[in-house]
């Protein structure tokens, strides 16, 4: 008797490749950021460190922890949390913050909203406002409230790749409230803040 050759000659079925769904890759926000700085300010001019450890909560709320310590002075600590809404189709932002001094026994709050409008890709013009109350806890019996209000138009430029190893960005504006001029300079590294009051900070970061 013939055997069937049929399925000899019958061509070889192509192997189908199963495509599995590839993963979505989600970027998980950074648990905690620690900085450390070296700075120097009008006001007790003298040399401080500063160290402040920043936790991420979310993609818009942080929380962070600070301390200075100066020659001759106690030690300053605060904390502080941020809660951020951007507004991408019209580049605004609002911004509450709420910050404990527990040196000074001060609570600060305050919302700031900001708007900002693009002259070219590293060029912007600013509007900032921002509202801020203080309340000092001194005894049982002695507390203090005080409501501060600041707006503010900047011109904000960047330089990428300013030289080989270095970005900059400088800030120069005015709070119209005070009447006051301020500039902002800052490289990779270093950041120097001045005031038409004769206020001045200087900063290197580790």
């Amino acid at each position: 008797m013939g055997q069937n050759n049929s399925s000899m000659n019958a061509p070889a079925a192509k192997s189908q490749e199963l495509e599995l769904p590839k993963a979505k890759v989600v970027a998980k926000p950074v648990k905690g950021l620690l900085y450390a700085q070296l700075g120097i300010d009008s006001d007790s001019k003298q040399k401080n460190f500063r160290l402040s450890q920043k936790f991420a909560l979310n993609s818009n709320t942080s929380l962070k922890v600070f301390g200075m310590f100066a020659d001759g002075t106690d030690p300053r600590c605060r904390v502080q949390m941020v809660h951020k809404r951007n507004f991408k189709d019209i580049d605004a932002r609002i911004k509450c913050r709420l910050r404990y001094d527990f040196s000074k026994g001060l609570l600060k709050s305050s919302i700031a909203a900001k708007k900002k409008i693009n002259v070219n890709e590293f060029t912007s013009v600013n509007a900032k406002i921002e509202g801020t109350q203080r309340t000092t806890f001194g005894t049982e019996t002695s507390i203090s409230k005080a409501i501060e209000t600041t707006g503010k138009i900047e011109l904000s430029k960047k330089w990428l790749n300013a030289t080989s190893t270095q970005d900059c960005r400088m800030r120069l504006g005015l709070d119209v409230l005070s009447q006051k001029l301020y500039m902002q300079m800052r490289e990779n590294h270093v950041a120097l803040e001045w005031d038409s009051a004769g206020g001045w900070n200087v900063l290197y970061d580790f």
